[in-house]
């Protein structure tokens, strides 16, 4: 079985090698299309001295450019399997081995893969609870994403980024129940943090998050982040997550009512 994985970066430089990292030697082909950086994100993924890894500059792109490039991903590989993988998803090894194992084992007629997400927040010791997630798969709600596909005829990309979607003949598979699997396996989002030193902003669509959330063990911190080596959320985040955090809870138990 062979796996390709696709990723879409711009100014992703705190987070991108240990993403990569994280994945390389599990995988067949990494697939990388930069769309514009200007900090260290080209460097650090020209430095890494891998004949998986493919890397080409494609300037910057409309919404409309960067679905444009999902597609042109797609029809670029010829895999079984594909992942995606955003410069800031880094994943444990016991989670990407389960995923990777499982693609062998998954019925023929399941063509998207999804699993959980762990949001960091204020730095990557910590993360949202589950029930801080929104997106429904097979009637779960949580953090979730898809993250793998069959690379099967029909399969192409639609919308608008960031609201683009898989499809499988011209159908979103968000809501294709028949064709989706659960793994029940988790990667580390650094979605929430500062993903690049050009910037003391949350990039792209995301903004940041003040939570309390729960705090990873020390043994589940993904093995490329060596422990300690990213910094710590300030007293200040600390203080207005312990105010905000129960309003938040209340919250969230409300719209289940």
């Amino acid at each position: 079985m062979s796996i390709t994985v696709h990723s879409i970066v711009r100014n992703e430089d705190q987070f991108i090698w240990y993403a990569l990292m994280s994945v390389l030697p599990y995988v067949s082909k990494v697939l990388i299309y930069d769309t514009g950086s200007s900090d260290q994100t080209s460097k650090i993924v020209k430095s890494i001295n891998s004949p998986k890894i493919v890397y080409e500059e494609k300037g910057v792109q409309t919404p409309e450019g960067l679905v444009a490039l999902r597609q042109e991903q797609i029809d670029q590989t010829d895999s079984d399997f594909f992942m995606i993988l955003d410069g800031d998803e880094i994943w444990p090894s016991q989670s990407i081995k389960k995923l990777i194992k499982s693609l062998t084992d998954i019925p023929k007629e399941k063509i998207a893969i999804y699993c959980r997400t762990r949001n960091a927040v204020g730095d990557i010791y910590h993360y949202l609870p589950e029930d801080a997630g929104a997106y429904h798969f097979q009637g779960k709600t949580g953090n979730f994403a898809m993250r793998a596909f069959r690379n099967v005829p029909k399969l192409s990309v639609g919308g608008v980024y960031p609201l683009e979607t898989y499809m499988y003949d011209g159908k979103s598979l968000n809501n294709w129940d028949d064709k989706l699997q659960f793994i029940d396996a988790w990667y580390l989002h650094a979605t929430h943090l500062k993903r690049s030193s050009s910037s003391n902003k949350i990039l792209g669509f995301r903004s940041q998050k003040v939570e309390m959330g729960i705090k990873f063990k020390p043994e589940e911190i993904p093995e490329v982040l060596v422990l300690n080596s990213q910094p710590r959320r300030s007293i200040i985040f600390e203080s207005m997550a312990a105010v905000v955090t129960p309003l938040k809870i209340l919250k969230r138990i409300n719209e289940k009512v």
